[in-house]
């Protein structure tokens, strides 16, 4: 990531767009390496457009709370087990475990994944279990699934490990309940100087809802995201009239837009101007003025390019 950003300053290219996120990295702060290569672009006058992340329905964030002191966190009253939806034989399950001590720690937090046996016990299947002595806080674990069962993810905390704020995310399925959904931008769609897109289905284009997956902020330090909203569900080259789906494709458009905003006054619209222009042109959606469902709303070139040359 860093060589193709530094490539992109040094041939001098504008618009960057980033559909990935770099799980188990941070924190969503803002802070951590990818974050950094993401503000050193803008800085050195890149728009770097990044996918908001499709964590709002599979990412579950909290306090470590354990009211019985066995070390297992409860999700709810009796309740020490996150329930993964619509698992089947043959799926990868892959989880990332990460708490609120980067970038290296001490305090010893682990990650399994159990399976709801016939007695109504679970059992673990998969673990991640490093002793964190000076090492980042997370865990990571990923399973191909051989048996059919109900599947599910436990956190479990050392006696004498301190009580942080941890991050649960499952990269392909659902939880069954208590998804975040607020607080879930990807990384390094939480930076500074990153763009933040989310989704809405095309279908639903002028009303919204966004896309029941599309991330949402705020970041862990308060700051508003995604920046700007676009559409999926789109007829493309690679996914054909199926449709493209997700925050990944959301984020072209706006990368898209920005390149042909930048045509019509290359050497005026910079990073900044561009970034500016492309969220005052935004249509508000969502409660009124700027918020982490839409960010300044959705993506609308008409108002910019009204008495332009044609593009």
């Amino acid at each position: 990531l860093e060589n193709a950003k530094n490539l992109a300053i040094h041939e001098g290219v504008g618009i960057v767009t980033v559909s990935l996120a770099w799980l188990g990295t941070g924190f969503g702060d803002g802070l951590g390496f990818a974050c950094n290569v993401v503000n050193d672009a803008f800085e050195n006058g890149v728009l770097w457009v990044n996918s908001a992340g499709n964590y709002a329905t599979s990412q579950y964030s909290g306090m470590m709370r354990d009211v019985d002191s066995d070390g297992y966190h409860d999700f709810d009253e009796g309740m020490e087990v996150l329930g993964l939806q619509d698992v089947r034989v043959g799926d990868e399950i892959d989880i990332w475990l990460t708490w609120n001590d980067w970038p290296s720690t001490k305090q010893d937090y682990d990650l399994l994944l159990v399976r709801l046996e016939s007695d109504g016990s679970y059992r673990a299947v998969e673990k991640s279990d490093t002793k964190q002595v000076i090492d980042p806080p997370q865990e990571h674990l990923t399973h191909i699934v051989a048996s059919p069962g109900q599947y599910g993810i436990v956190v479990w905390r050392a006696r004498d490990a301190l009580i942080r704020m941890f991050k649960v995310l499952s990269r392909y399925h659902d939880f069954e309940k208590h998804a975040s959904v607020t607080g879930t931008i990807s990384i390094p769609a939480d930076a500074h100087g990153a763009l933040t897109v989310g989704a809405i289905n095309y279908t639903n284009w002028l009303t919204g809802p966004v896309e029941t997956f599309s991330s949402q902020g705020p970041t862990v330090d308060g700051r508003v995201k995604p920046d700007l909203v676009a559409p999926d569900g789109v007829t493309s080259t690679g996914y054909g009239s199926g449709g493209f789906f997700g925050t990944s494709a959301a984020a072209p458009h706006v990368g898209g837009a920005a390149a042909l905003l930048k045509s019509t006054n290359p050497t005026h619209y910079t990073a900044q101007r561009l970034w500016q222009a492309l969220t005052d042109a935004a249509v508000d959606m969502g409660v009124r003025g700027r918020d982490n469902v839409y960010g300044w709303g959705r993506l609308d070139l008409s108002s910019i390019l009204q008495g332009t040359p044609d593009i």
